[in-house]
């Protein structure tokens, strides 16, 4: 599975492997939506300063399906569950991506630095008094962020070394 963002004029792709029994499933759940009644979906405000998606369904025994939104468009139900469904694989692929992956059973520690998907490199600070989460801090943006434990693989792809981040 390839997955491609573009934000402005930046663009990454993650690659990642899924295995044929969950790629069959999310194609059975997808056949199962009706999108008849989303035939008659408009955009709604448009413009060069708008963000905009576009959605392309080639399901087997089904003809093509497009669609063209704008982000925060009120949607038919029977996109809403397309969506919903494709938002799962996105967070399964963004787990399984073989851009970077973190090594098996990584545990973060003070001190480390990581990459998130988006490509933003992030140094452990600490974990959160109740140890379920992590607080990092930007490396090149002066931010800081806190994840939860359970979360921190699907947000965060590699872990980094320092002489890395002096190129």
């Amino acid at each position: 599975m390839r997955l491609r963002e573009r934000v402005a004029e930046r663009e990454t792709m993650l690659l990642a492997e899924l295995e044929r029994h969950e790629i069959d499933g999310f194609v059975s759940r997808l056949v199962e939506i009706d999108l008849s009644e989303a035939e008659s979906l408009r955009a709604g405000i448009t413009g060069e300063w708008i963000s905009q998606c576009a959605l392309t369904l080639t399901l087997p025994e089904a003809p093509r399906a497009f669609f063209r939104y704008g982000r925060f468009d009120v949607l038919p139900h029977a996109v809403e569950q397309v969506r919903a469904v494709l938002g799962e694989v996105e967070a399964l692929a963004r787990t399984r991506a073989r851009h970077g992956a973190l090594p098996d059973g990584y545990v973060p520690k003070p001190g480390d630095l990581v990459r998130r998907t988006d490509g933003e490199v992030f140094e452990v600070i600490n974990f959160t008094s109740d140890g379920q989460g992590v607080e990092l801090a930007g490396i090149h943006q002066p931010v800081t962020i806190y994840v939860g434990l359970g979360d921190f693989r699907a947000v965060f792809i590699a872990l980094e070394t320092k002489s890395l981040l002096d190129l």
